[in-house]
């Protein structure tokens, strides 16, 4: 009898992990799903007026700004009413377009058709609409990598917590079965509320001391455990979704700017009060192409930096700024203490961590956008 209770009070605990792991992998498939879709009409929204004049440069550097931004986007494709390729973004460091980056100055949607087996890519597709007809379409590619990793993450951590609660409910089990039987009706009923997405549930029980009271706190305190895993995932995805949002509106109130000088304070303006950054700048490069000055700054430094022509060489070795300005790649460092290469200012004594983002205009750098953190990561 009692290696019978045992069984099932393992396959109980178990089945309550497994259902919780099941719910929250189709949460975050039917999120990253919802945001590829959102990406997808995004673009389609911006691409007619490109189409119509033939401005296939512009609509490039949208898309790839697109890949930039989002570390799942790891390609974006605009095609015309004939399926013929008008622009092309692909993030090239990702582990999936690099088996096959060789492919893609002869053949893009062969070199997309090999990611896809991968099974690790989700596309979506967009219509590209304009004047009452269909111009084109949208492809946005997603990568399931970095959703994987995180549910590997939280499947090790809700694994040892089960492993745990198991241990303790079969050391306990051997002692009350000298007195009575586990109620296991109850426990199987509460996990299976669970598993159909009540996390608060708990298993009532009188107040005791005794091994059937520690059992029952040691079941409520593995599904406490099981909330707290969902509400941080969900806690994420929401984080997500609002810093898109928040893309979406400055690039609207972007896209309405004429004036230059004006784009460029009100770009740094908006991403230290919108992001929340410690300071943000725009450095641009001279005629000559050997220094980068600063155009534009956040707040009394970014207007000291300006005013003093601040300026730093395109082959300053110590210069995040100048690094992302050669490479042509995004720079972060999350602990700008522990980079040899980066420049520290006497204005920004706070900086704690930095991503410097090259500006690329028809295929050159013509400058960079430099934001900065008080905080480490």
């Amino acid at each position: 009898l009692s290696l019978i209770t045992t069984a099932i009070l393992i396959v109980a605990v178990l089945f309550v992990s497994g259902l919780a792991l099941f719910g929250q992998q189709a949460q975050i498939n039917q999120a990253l799903e919802t945001k590829a879709t959102d990406l997808a009409l995004l673009v389609a929204e911006v691409s007619p007026e490109s189409i119509w004049l033939r401005d296939f440069s512009t609509l490039e550097t949208y898309i790839q700004r697109v890949v930039a931004t989002d570390a799942e986007v790891i390609y974006t494709v605009v095609l015309d009413d004939e399926d013929q390729i008008l622009a092309t973004a692909f993030a090239l460091e990702d582990s999936l377009v690099a088996p096959v980056a060789g492919m893609l100055d002869t053949n893009v949607l062969a070199a997309i058709d090999t990611m896809k087996q991968s099974g690790r890519v989700l596309e979506v597709t967009a219509p590209i609409n304009g004047a009452g007809e269909t111009l084109g379409k949208v492809k946005l590619g997603l990568s399931y990598n970095q959703t994987r990793q995180a549910t590997v993450a939280q499947t090790l951590i809700i694994g040892i917590a089960t492993l745990i609660s198991m241990g303790l409910g079969i050391l306990i089990l051997v002692i009350v079965l000298r007195r009575m039987l586990l109620p296991v009706t109850q426990l199987t009923v509460a996990a299976e509320q669970i598993g159909a997405g009540n996390l608060d549930t708990k298993v009532e029980a009188a107040a005791r001391s005794d091994e059937l009271g520690i059992l029952v706190w040691v079941f409520n305190d593995m599904v406490n455990r099981l909330n707290i895993l969902v509400g941080s995932l969900e806690s994420q995805v929401a984080a997500r979704t609002h810093r898109l949002e928040m893309l979406t509106t400055l690039n609207e109130r972007l896209s309405a700017i004429l004036n230059l000088d004006d784009l460029l304070a009100e770009t740094v303006n908006q991403l230290n009060d919108n992001l929340g950054y410690y300071h943000s700048h725009i450095y641009l490069l001279d005629e000559s192409r050997e220094n980068l000055t600063v155009v534009e700054g956040s707040g009394q430094a970014g207007a000291a930096m300006k005013a003093q022509g601040h300026a730093i060489s395109l082959d300053a070795p110590a210069s995040l700024v100048a690094q992302a300005a050669r490479t042509r790649q995004a720079v972060v460092v999350p602990d700008v203490r522990e980079s040899a290469e980066w420049l520290a200012n006497p204005l920004l004594p706070d900086t704690q961590a930095e991503l410097a983002v090259p500006i690329v205009l028809d295929d050159q750098v013509v400058g960079v956008l430099d934001v900065q953190a008080d905080t480490v990561g």
